[in-house]
């Protein structure tokens, strides 16, 4: 289960190829960060990818980037 209150989401502009991603703070909390560019649908997609990494817990993890998109 996911605790949303410990979520902050970002929209801002990114490069076009990147759709989103999440950092965690030094204080709990993850910052998802969605590209303004994107559609909403889009967007929408990125977030609960985002969020999976979270449920996964990915962020404590010294696994590759590669592994843990693939």
């Amino acid at each position: 289960m996911i605790e949303y209150d410990n979520i902050i989401v970002r929209v801002q502009d990114m490069p076009p190829r990147v759709k989103g991603f999440v950092r965690k703070s030094p204080d709990g909390m993850h910052n998802i960060y969605l590209n303004s560019r994107l559609t909403y649908e889009a967007m929408t997609n990125a977030f609960l990818h985002e969020l999976e990494h979270i449920q996964r817990n990915d962020l404590d993890t010294d696994k590759p980037i590669t592994e843990l998109e693939g």
